[in-house]
């Protein structure tokens, strides 16, 4: 799965942001996204100042499994990883969020409060009833683990602005990826609802990465 940028024929190249297609998912990447690497794993004080805010939480009104009303606010204060799912993914979206469950696990052998927010871009079938099937058939706890569907333009808007994934389509069942396109990379927003840094969710390094990133962002300046 490779990340290497695709110039697409006769339209003017975007230069916030690179595109690389797969069936179902695409890799929108920031140009400053700061990209898991292994070099973090070793990370220094001196490497947190490496760490630029990429941007700040959107006001974005979502509703998880529960039925609860949530935006990515409430989390503030803890580190919070997002991504992009829908439940009727049958390839990419299984492996993210079964990533993002070893992340989890990983986190949790630590003592700094964490939360995992994966978004449906395909809200109008994901309801919270939906979500919650979803949730329970992996062992995916709302306490630290929240799924969640909302408005589709709001949450589209929100992927492209906020977040910087790419985001195309609607759901059909005759097409490659049934019709969605969507970024596969989990974002790393630290306590004060800011976006830090994205995770190549399926390198496979990734979860080490990650807590190298969050040691980063941890540790005293």
């Amino acid at each position: 799965m490779a990340d290497r940028p695709r110039r697409t024929p006769g339209r003017r190249r975007n230069h916030r942001r690179t595109l690389a297609r797969e069936p179902g998912v695409s890799r929108l990447l920031p140009r400053r996204s700061f990209l898991a690497s292994p070099l973090l794993v070793a990370c220094s004080k001196k490497r947190v100042a490496e760490l630029p805010v990429l941007g700040a939480l959107p006001e974005l009104p979502l509703t998880d499994q529960e039925g609860q009303v949530r935006r990515l606010q409430d989390y503030r204060g803890k580190l919070l990883l997002v991504a992009f799912f829908f439940t009727r993914c049958p390839s990419v979206c299984p492996r993210l969020i079964a990533r993002m469950q070893e992340m989890e696990r990983a986190l949790a052998q630590g003592s700094r409060p964490f939360h995992l927010a994966a978004i449906s871009v395909d809200p109008e079938h994901d309801t919270p009833e939906v979500l919650r099937g979803y949730a329970s058939a992996r062992g995916i706890r709302a306490e630290s683990f929240s799924l969640l569907t909302g408005d589709h333009s709001q949450i589209a808007r929100a992927a492209e602005e906020n977040f910087k994934i790419g985001l195309e389509g609607s759901y059909d069942p005759d097409k490659p990826g049934l019709g969605i396109t969507h970024g596969s990379h989990v974002i790393l927003v630290d306590r004060e609802s800011r976006i830090r840094a994205f995770v190549r969710t399926f390198d496979d390094d990734a979860v080490r990465a990650l807590l190298g990133y969050v040691e980063a962002l941890e540790s005293p300046s």
